[in-house]
């Protein structure tokens, strides 16, 4: 009897998805690879659709806690929305990979703001309008900022992949040289190109795959179509991809495709030298009105404060210097940099073995032991152990209110015991990372060079194998001669294929040289090879021309920015903390000279027919109030923790202006320019402190 068939309503559909999904990926992966590479390649591919399906498709269970905040809002909170305000937010939400609706992102905010507003109450109640104040202005800066990050997520990503646009139409146009299809053309990039338009890629191969187009070309189309306004150039050098399909002559459509890669390069170029140019005057009016002027007020902070009935409280100025201040200066700067284009991206370590996890710092004991060392903790301690003597200062309050030199030492121990423990966690949890980036670029820069005097061997007639061995022997320097003869010593001693003594996991050169892009190159080198010597030759020799096509490009783009990242810099590691340790050393002097005026007035006798007693009940009484000068060491504190939210700003500022979004990039450059920082400041001090330390009252 034959075995009872499976009914259909049996079947489990996500396994029958599953399988259909394999069926994808195998056929895909084969397509047009050599039998060396096929079985690898199968793998990684698998690997990475899987993630993609994982990403898209697997689930719309929120992932982030900003997400289950604003469900657990809508579920609180019902609200209506526009409808054009709500489209322009699902748009925001869907490019920014947030799994949430338009209304529960306005939930959200107008629960921070009624939960800010209840907090702002119960600190009016216990301490009156100055401890209220903050709660307000954060509760205002939520509602706004809370519907506003969507947005910023999304702008995020735009600039990420605005980044990657060079990189992936080069992937394409290398591929279609020699193998001139749309579909392995994108499908090859979304291998290559990490990050947002990596995932934008393999969104297209799924879509092709499951019916939503016709055909790549169309899909092409309409993805271009969505960044015509963003970069035109991308837009562009698509299309003059598309075109190439249509070319029936071979020279016409190779210089189609070279110019599609010219194409996006130009535009990048343009692009940056723009937004390089109009960089001056916005980072000049935000230098200017956010950070000098502010800091310079603070020099007649003392005497402002003398002349009001009730004074200045130290809390109005947190207030205004550590919350206000820093948030429109972070404003400012995320406007500024909403305005950049695309630049190029930074070497992808994200696979790279051995790396420490995020916030941490790997530490190797003597027996050669690894070990993930955490700098949360240790940033927390740091900050404890220096500021000791500010806490004794705390705990400790003076008998009266007048000039201690020790209570100002003792305060700047907490904005040093801050600075040190901020840079320990950003510099300590980038520095490696950076470091294997470095390597990494090293490698990539020398490409082009090795890459084209390849291919000059290869023309000769030479196999790849003796080409490779001829470059190891002749080339003086550089990792790109490590590589040729680690591969070259590899197939010799032990028999390898070429492709083993490149790729193999154990074995292979490659794995010494953790480059995406070099291992992309190679694969493509060895893949054009087995279509014959002279194609081989060609495609080394067109990617060696699209690398230093590239190399100059970014060099340039570089150059339009240098000038103004140098002023940038300039200003968060000298400048800005110069300024404020002076203003600080000055705010010191006045305070003696107000404490020691308010000590003499008091010794000064008036007329019998006036009705108070003294010169100082006649000033505790009027307008100048000499008992309601702020301290000078909790100025000290309010300045020097402005400095340090200054400092961090620029440097997120000048990361942004630079790369874009770069964590890496960005914790380092906070680490290194708030130690600089730090050290002018402290410098400028103690260098202010005794110039006027000899200050005194005539007799």
């Amino acid at each position: 009897m034959a075995p009872d068939k499976k009914k259909p309503e049996d079947e489990i559909p996500i396994l029958k998805e599953q399988e259909e999904l394999q069926k994808i990926i195998r056929k895909y992966s084969q397509e047009k690879k050599p039998p060396g590479l096929a079985e690898r390649k199968t793998q990684f591919v698998t690997k990475e659709f899987e993630e993609f399906r994982e990403a898209y498709f697997a689930s719309d269970t929120p992932k982030t806690t900003f997400e289950r905040f604003a469900k657990s809002a809508g579920r609180l909170i019902k609200v209506g929305m526009k409808k054009e305000d709500r489209e322009k937010m699902d748009e925001a939400l869907y490019y920014s990979g947030l799994v949430i609706k338009a209304e529960e992102v306005l939930s959200l905010s107008i629960l921070v703001f009624l939960l800010a507003l209840l907090g702002a109450g119960g600190l009016f109640l216990l301490g009156g309008f100055n401890y209220a104040l903050p709660g307000v202005i954060i509760g205002v800066a939520a509602l706004f900022g809370v519907q506003k990050y969507p947005s910023y997520l999304q702008n995020i990503s735009t600039i990420e992949t605005l980044n990657s646009m060079p990189l992936a139409i080069t992937y394409m146009v290398i591929y279609m040289r020699s193998s001139p299809t749309l579909e392995g053309a994108v499908g090859f990039a979304a291998e290559h190109v990490s990050g947002s338009l990596g995932r934008d890629l393999k969104k297209l191969v799924w879509d092709l795959q499951n019916g939503v187009y016709r055909n790549m070309d169309e899909a092409l189309t309409d993805y271009s179509a969505k960044w015509q306004k963003k970069n035109p150039s991308f837009s562009t050098a698509i299309e003059l991809l598309r075109d190439s399909m249509r070319i029936s002559d071979e020279g016409e459509r190779i210089k189609t495709l070279d110019e599609a890669a010219r194409t996006v390069l130009r535009g990048n170029l343009e692009m940056m030298k723009i937004f390089g140019r109009g960089l001056r005057l916005p980072i000049t009016v935000l230098y200017m009105l956010g950070i000098v002027l502010p800091v310079m007020g603070l020099v007649i902070a003392p005497v402002i404060t003398t002349l009001m009935a009730q004074g200045l409280s130290a809390q109005g100025l947190i207030v205004v210097y550590n919350v206000v201040l820093p948030i429109i200066i972070y404003i400012m700067m995320k406007v500024v940099l909403s305005k950049r284009p695309g630049g190029f991206t930074r070497p992808d370590i994200t696979d790279y073995p051995g790396l420490p996890e995020p916030g941490h710092l790997i530490m190797i004991s003597k027996s050669g032991r690894e070990s993930q060392l955490p700098l949360i903790p240790i940033s927390i301690l740091a900050f404890f152990l220096i500021s000791i003597p500010g806490i004794l200062m705390i705990t400790n309050p003076p008998a009266e209110v007048g000039f201690n030199l020790l209570r100002i030492v003792q305060s700047v121990s907490f904005v040093v015991a801050a600075s040190v423990a901020i840079v320990i966690y950003t510099y300590g949890s980038s520095y490696q990372k950076l470091k294997v980036r470095a390597e990494i670029e090293e490698i990539e820069n020398g490409l082009d060079s090795a890459l084209y005097e390849l291919g000059e061997r290869i023309a000769m007639g030479n196999p790849l194998e003796t080409a490779i061995r001829t470059s190891a022997e002749t080339t003086k320097s550089g990792a790109m001669r490590g590589l040729f003869m680690r591969v070259s010593t590899t197939m010799r001693s032990m028999g390898l294929t070429l492709e083993q003594a490149m790729f193999d996991e154990e074995n292979g050169a490659l794995r010494y040289y953790p480059s995406k892009m070099l291992r992309t190159i190679m694969e493509v080198t060895v893949e054009s090879t087995h279509k014959g010597i002279q194609t081989g030759a060609q495609s080394v020799k067109t990617i060696s021309k699209f690398l230093q096509n590239l190399r100059i490009v970014k060099n340039e783009i570089e150059g339009s920015i240098g000038k103004t990242v140098t002023n940038m810099r300039f200003q968060a590691q000298f400048l800005t903390s110069f300024i404020a340790g002076v203003i600080v050393a000055l705010d010191i002097l006045l305070f003696k000279i107000l404490s020691e005026l308010g000590k003499r007035i008091d010794t000064i006798s008036l007329p019998s027919d006036v009705s108070v007693n003294s010169v100082g009940e006649l000033f505790k009484s009027s307008m100048f109030n000499v008992a309601s000068v702020v301290p000078a060491e909790n100025m000290q504190l309010i300045v020097g923790f402005y400095m340090i939210e200054v400092t961090v700003l620029l440097a997120m500022m000048i990361n942004g202006v630079m790369n874009g979004k770069d964590e890496i990039y960005q914790n380092y450059t906070i680490g290194t320019t708030l130690a600089a920082s730090t050290i002018v400041y402290l410098v400028a001090l103690t260098f202010g402190i005794l110039l006027f330390s000899g200050f005194e009252l005539g007799g």
